[in-house]
């Protein structure tokens, strides 16, 4: 991942929790969705079809929605744990995910939160 696949900002600090807001661009999400899509494809069975050999589309219909979900899933806390790293922040607490929205031109929103230790 570089700077390009995603944006965000620090929204909220407030004692020792942080919440930043995050704009993950098309091009990452589009990425880590066809990783996703050709994993859980191997696995598709379509009726009339050996296996492998059914039409894209037809897998598509099939599995669409558990590869968006399992690419949320996995893009939100990669790239959480990017700018972790960036921000030389360690969080004490679970990480806190809120997926807001999907823009029509494919970014996608969302925000997380965490307790660091007292200052």
């Amino acid at each position: 991942m570089d700077n390009q696949d995603f944006s965000y900002k620090l929204k909220e600090k407030k004692n020792n929790k942080y919440t930043f807001d995050v704009i993950v661009f098309k091009n990452l999400f589009e990425k880590e969705s066809q990783k996703t899509f050709q994993r859980l494809s191997k696995n598709v069975k379509i009726p009339g079809f050996r296996p492998g050999k059914a039409p894209k589309e037809a897998i598509e219909k099939k599995i669409s929605y558990d590869v968006f979900t399992e690419t949320i899933e996995t893009v939100l806390p990669n790239v959480a744990q990017e700018i972790l790293i960036k921000e030389k922040l360690n969080p004490l607490s679970k990480v806190n995910y809120n997926f807001e929205k999907m823009e029509d031109n494919g970014a996608i929103h969302f925000s997380f939160s965490f307790l660091t230790n007292p200052e």
